[in-house]
């Protein structure tokens, strides 16, 4: 397999791709006039799961506790997605 870098994913000569951004990429391997090929798709990550610190807290009646959502996203990143304020919503935001 020859070593291909494209917009959307790598492939080193092992045969391994990593992905660089979504799309599509054709991964063709050759043997002298003989070849195939198959199509990658890469897509954008999506989010997995929703960690909300802190982790069970307590407070006393009358005072405040910040809280903050971070989102844990299939492709392994992070992000906080707490809201800077009510009513402002977007995909990957959420109101706590």
């Amino acid at each position: 397999m020859d070593i291909r870098i494209t917009s959307v994913a790598t492939v080193n000569g092992a045969g391994l791709a990593s992905a660089v951004a979504p799309g599509a990429a054709i991964i063709t391997a050759t043997s002298g006039s003989i070849s195939g090929h198959t199509t990658l798709t890469v897509t954008a990550a999506v989010l997995a799961s929703i960690a909300v610190t802190p982790e069970n807290p307590s407070i006393a009646n009358g005072l405040t506790k910040q809280f903050t959502a971070t989102g844990i996203y299939s492709d392994g990143t992070s992000a906080n997605i707490t809201l800077p304020s009510p009513g402002h919503q977007t995909r990957r935001q959420l109101q706590l």
